[in-house]
């Protein structure tokens, strides 16, 4: 996404990227008001939580530093309205701005009936009662990401129970499309610096456990072998389950802060994954690492073509086959007379060297080009 610099919060000039913008201390960081004719809608989570309370837990003192810190950043962003859901730790996320600058606090709860639609309704407020101005919404780590995407249309990562330093700026101008930005404040969250070694040694294991054996389940298809199908099955679902709750817990393993290998083994458990949900879910934020060079663009291009797929659309890289009569067929593609180019901007092999690989690798016959289908 391109950014409109008019529309962008003075404190955020500083260093305009597409993935995300650092604000090192509250000192140096500061929100002005962006414009007088749009909306401005400030989204965070409340701030961390302490264990006082299983049911309705208060702010810990880390907590209570980073809604003081909040209300630094947010000194010179104009908030007109703050709204929050009924939990003690939002609101206190909250009242440091509030008291200081005498701003009304919206309270709006959430439940398990109106889950579903709690973003979607927030929006619609938000773009009625408070159009034209700078509001805050503090929310939780299950409702920013819906928050967010409802309204700038973007898609966000999920948000791990270990981060609580995201700030994200949606601007809706007048006229024109949305703008987001992605944004830190105070103390980082702890996110891969989490994974201990023991966690890393674990997931490059079961990187090549993933591995093993992969290059026969092919034939094993072809010939309805569940004697290979079924265990393979059985661990690709505990790999899966195992990182996802570990990335919940701690963030993705980027490049760069472990071994590539690590790195690798997670995305390889990723992409064999049959909790499509999940890859659908993890896609934004893997296109945010291929974006800075810390995942390669062809392991998003794997991961695109597969959510595509079980998303009901032609895939863009023709990189997934289905196993069709002993011969591996490719799944429908878009744009098929551009597709060596798209492949080739992104490094991957021309499509008929690709099929003559996946032909050795397992050993089967490959259709490629795709017979031609008549209307």
């Amino acid at each position: 996404m391109r950014f409109n610099r008019s529309v962008v919060p003075k404190f955020c000039r500083l260093a305009v990227a597409p993935l995300a913008l650092a604000c090192a201390t509250a000192q140096s960081a500061r929100v002005a008001p962006v414009t007088t004719a749009g909306t401005t809608i400030v989204v965070v989570r409340h701030a961390e939580r302490s264990t006082d309370d299983p049911r309705d837990p208060s702010l810990s003192a880390a907590g209570l530093e980073r809604a003081a810190t909040l209300a630094v950043v947010l000194k010179d962003a104009a908030v007109a309205e703050i709204y929050i859901t009924q939990y003690k730790r939002n609101r206190q996320t909250a009242e440091p701005l509030a008291r200081q600058f005498g701003i009304p606090i919206v309270e709006r709860p959430i439940n398990a009936a109106n889950t579903a639609t709690y973003a979607r309704d927030l929006a619609q407020e938000i773009l009625t009662r408070s159009v034209g101005k700078t509001v805050l919404v503090v929310g939780h780590s299950n409702t920013v990401p819906d928050i967010v995407k409802t309204l700038s249309g973007t898609a966000v990562p999920a948000i791990t129970d270990a981060e609580y330093d995201h700030i994200f700026v949606v601007v809706i101008p007048a006229t024109g499309s949305p703008h987001l930005m992605q944004l830190r404040f105070g103390r980082p969250s702890p996110l891969v610096e989490s994974w201990s070694p023991a966690l890393v040694d674990t997931l490059t294991r079961l990187g090549r456990e993933d591995q093993r054996g992969r290059e026969a389940v092919g034939q094993a298809v072809t010939a309805n072998d569940t004697a290979v199908i079924f265990p393979m099955m059985r661990a690709d679902s505990a790999r899966s389950l195992w990182l996802r709750r570990v990335v919940r817990e701690r963030g993705w393993p980027a490049r760069g802060s472990m071994a590539d290998s690590a790195a690798q083994a997670a995305w390889l458990i990723l992409q064999h994954s049959p909790f499509y949900d999940w890859q659908e879910e993890m896609l934004p934020r893997l296109e945010q690492l291929a974006s800075v060079g810390q995942l390669p663009r062809q392991d998003l291009a794997l991961l695109t073509d597969r959510v595509l797929i079980h998303r009901g659309k032609p895939q863009r890289y023709g990189s997934q086959f289905n196993f069709v009569g002993g011969r591996m067929v490719p799944a429908p593609i878009e744009d098929l007379p551009g597709l060596d180019a798209r492949r080739a901007a992104i490094g991957l092999p021309p499509m008929a060297e690709y099929a003559r690989m996946l032909g050795e690798l397992y050993k089967l016959p490959v259709v490629w080009p795709p017979p031609q289908t008549g209307r």
